[in-house]
């Protein structure tokens, strides 16, 4: 069991390791990919080379930190233009462009361009519908055609280019998200010892102090659960995939794991400062013990795998963390934190 966990571990950390810069390699891709797109836009025939400079611009719609994000967003995002180009178009060779057509065509482009289909590439139907009217000029057939071509050329290549280079995996920011939900829970653990350990004048400060802890543990959770939807869609058509099998499955592991723990300390720790007073006027030495026992538990875990000693040691001192007619929130607490130790060691069972 002790090796498997530290197999699982180690995983863990070489993941984390190797995916580090894939903001520097996204960076490094999108640059290569405007520059192919840019050499290729330049080389196709007739008057197309003189939009060349919106290849790069398509390529830029397509570089996502996900395959599957890259087709269906870079898709939206043509799909997006064409819409406003067909748009402002029609008006222009209906009433020419003018302070009305316009108006019309950036008014009914925001319109269609919050349409649920195109989601956050909504903005190009009005973005595209202006190019047309301010760099159209005399020749607004040849530059929508020339605008449409360059800007396919460039998604085309970005995509190529996503697939074939490095495509992401998007593990490095789980992990990091996973480290700092983590490091939520060590504080709000440390703010809750000092709230069971306070006196009758120093309580409401202590109190003061695990609201402060609890702050930023509902972002953080959400930017890991983010990050964990993310993960999962770079899967998706990833020819990677399979080699990183393992070492994905365990990261989204301990990201699963540290979220539900972080949701059952949320959970205590409000419920422990509305019954504050209860927790202050018994005796809750014991209680306090063991909260810090599982706070030095998730600190000491290497990579999320606990030391065995240390487990050993939170579960004495919880079995032993109610007294004798204790109030109702201590017992409550020790099945919190019983819960959050096997949730905590459950990810290497």
């Amino acid at each position: 069991m002790a090796d498997r966990a530290e197999e699982r571990a180690s995983r863990v950390a070489r993941t984390g390791r190797r995916t580090h810069h894939r903001l520097v390699g996204q960076t490094l891709k999108t640059a290569v990919a405007a520059a192919i797109a840019w050499q290729l836009g330049v080389m196709l025939p007739a008057y197309l080379p003189t939009y060349a400079y919106y290849a790069p611009l398509g390529a830029l719609t397509v570089m996502y930190s996900a395959l599957y994000d890259s087709a269906v967003e870079g898709l939206r995002a043509l799909a997006a233009v064409t819409v406003g180009v067909s748009l402002s178009v029609a008006l222009h060779f209906a009433a020419g462009p003018n302070a009305i057509t316009v108006a019309i065509a950036l008014g009914v482009g925001t319109v269609l361009g919050n349409a649920r289909n195109f989601g956050a590439q909504g903005s190009w139907v009005p973005i595209a519908a202006l190019f047309v009217f301010t760099a159209g000029g005399p020749d607004t057939l040849e530059y929508v055609v020339g605008y449409l071509s360059q800007m396919l050329l460039g998604a085309v290549v970005g995509m190529v280019i996503n697939l074939v280079v490095f495509p992401p995996l998007a593990l490095h920011e789980v992990e990091r998200a996973t480290r700092a939900v983590r490091r939520d829970i060590v504080r709000v653990l440390g703010a809750l010892v000092d709230l069971i350990d306070a006196d009758e004048d120093s309580i409401e400060d202590r109190a003061a102090g695990v609201r402060a802890a609890l702050e930023s543990l509902p972002d953080t959770r959400q930017r890991l659960r983010q990050a964990t939807s993310q993960a999962e869609r770079a899967q998706q058509g990833n020819p990677r995939r399979t080699r990183w099998q393992d070492s994905h499955s365990d990261v989204l592991a301990l990201a699963g794991s540290s979220e539900s723990a972080a949701s059952v300390v949320e959970d205590m720790a409000r419920e422990m400062l509305e019954d504050r007073t209860a927790l202050h006027r018994s005796d809750s030495s014991r209680l306090s013990a063991a909260t810090g026992a599982l706070r030095d538990v998730i600190v000491q875990s290497r990579e999320g795998v606990p030391p065995a000693d240390l487990v050993r040691r939170t579960n004495d001192l919880l079995d032993e963390a109610v007294p004798d007619g204790a109030p109702f929130v201590v017992p409550r607490a020790r099945r919190a934190l019983r819960r959050c130790l096997r949730i905590a060691t459950g990810w290497t069972e």
